[in-house]
């Protein structure tokens, strides 16, 4: 799958890539959330 079928961008302030078609409409609060909640997920990963 070709990156534009998938609707990823790069925000050029933020420095990193997320899925969203409407990269003006970046919502930066909802990604570090989904970050936590990513990032807390592959610590439970690893700790078992």
């Amino acid at each position: 799958m070709r990156k534009a079928d998938m609707g990823i961008h790069r925000h050029r302030c933020e420095g990193h890539v997320y899925t969203d078609p409407d990269p003006q409409g970046y919502d930066g609060r909802a990604a570090e959330v989904t970050s936590a909640v990513a990032l807390d997920f592959l610590a439970r990963l690893d700790a078992d």
